[in-house]
């Protein structure tokens, strides 16, 4: 019996493969700007990518720009988003956030159902108006990228789990879909 299970679950897996999304690399001389928070800014992923292209296609000469800002949350974004990322006259613009937007100490505190949707709200409303900001920009390809998860476990002598924290960054990944 246990046989036959096997076999039919090998057949399944054969017969539908599970595929991350397929996002189309970059081509020639596209204009890259990476929209965040610290995470772009100080994560320096851009970089990674940028060392990838010109290592392997030196030819395609791209351009690629941080437009991180340390503190930065969705309503932060939204007002330098003409500025600091339109005007660089991007092909291509990736956007993250959520950390900051998810809130840090109100965790531990009383009522954060209450603080989580507030803050949920408003991360909505400044998603939505980056949106029409980049839908408007037709020539611009988006890329969102969801905001990474929050260890709960993880603690020092500084710093305290904030319980609840991932749950929250998980909704506004959602919002993004």
């Amino acid at each position: 019996m246990k046989k036959i299970l096997f076999i039919l679950y090998t057949c399944c897996i054969l017969l539908f493969p599970v595929s991350a999304q397929q996002i189309p690399s970059f081509k020639a001389n596209d204009r890259i700007v990476f929209l965040g928070n610290s995470i772009t800014e100080g994560g320096h992923y851009h970089s990674y990518i940028w060392l990838y292209y010109v290592t392997r296609f030196p030819e395609s000469r791209m351009q690629m720009y941080s437009a991180g800002t340390g503190g930065d949350a969705s309503w932060n974004m939204l007002e330098r988003l003409e500025e600091d990322v339109y005007g660089k006259k991007p092909t291509v613009v990736t956007a993250s956030f959520g950390m900051n937007d998810s809130g840090y100490s109100e965790y531990l505190k009383d009522d954060v159902e209450k603080f989580v949707s507030s803050q949920l709200l408003r991360v909505d409303t400044a998603f939505r108006k980056m949106q029409d900001i980049m839908l408007a920009h037709k020539d611009t390809k988006v890329i969102l990228v969801g905001g990474p998860p929050y260890d709960e476990k993880w603690q020092n002598d500084k710093n305290k789990p904030l319980p609840g924290k991932n749950e929250t960054m998980s909704r506004i990944v959602e919002m993004q879909k």
